[in-house]
């Protein structure tokens, strides 16, 4: 059975600030990163980690939220229990958050277990949102939470 590589989540859980309005992302035409997820395809037993993405719309109006490959990839991935192929499009209705549980594709069918994994996923939306990532380590129930702000922004030349 694999090992834990302990250097991927460190130290305590941690609180989340509020974020103020005018800090929210969701740039026309921009895209975003979620940067240093985990995930776990195919463990020996049990999955070692749990990666969830929620998008807060706080706004008066639906905002659409676009999941793309990165460039030149087909990618795919289990959100709640379906797997989709990315692009991936969903809504965010006014007022309302949306949490998606992230999980690797089913694998190729090899039966050999492979560790756990970092992984970036990207975004684009047509309004503003509050976003955030948590990876839960389901060894000691510790959350890692990235807050996505204008920083996650992709520079592109």
């Amino acid at each position: 059975e694999p090992s834990v590589v302990p250097s991927l989540l460190r130290g305590f859980s941690q609180e989340i600030p509020g974020v103020a309005l005018e800090a929210l992302v969701g740039e026309p035409g921009a895209v975003y990163m979620v940067p240093s997820l985990v995930w776990h395809p195919r463990p020996c037993g049990a999955t070692l980690y749990d990666t969830y993405l929620y998008f807060n719309n706080p706004g008066e109006t639906e905002v659409t939220v676009r999941l793309p490959p990165r460039e030149g990839e087909t990618m795919r991935l289990v959100l709640g229990n379906v797997e989709v192929e990315l692009p991936y499009i969903f809504k965010v209705p006014a007022g309302r958050v949306v949490q998606l549980a992230v999980q690797p594709p089913a694998g190729s069918g090899s039966e050999e277990c492979v560790q756990p994994q970092v992984f970036d996923l990207f975004f684009e939306a047509n309004g503003k949102v509050a976003v955030l990532a948590s990876v839960v380590d389901r060894a000691s129930n510790d959350a890692r939470t990235i807050l996505v702000g204008s920083t996650h922004r992709v520079i592109t030349p």
